[in-house]
């Protein structure tokens, strides 16, 4: 799934938490399934 960016990633260049990849992912996942 290359076209999936998380564009509001922190501009320092932290990682993201894995729960908060996760929640972004399934609702990602849940919008383009309707």
């Amino acid at each position: 799934m290359h076209g999936f960016t998380i564009v509001d990633a922190p501009r320092d260049g932290t990682l993201l938490s894995a729960n908060e990849i996760r929640a972004i992912f399934q609702a990602f996942l849940m919008d383009i399934a309707e």
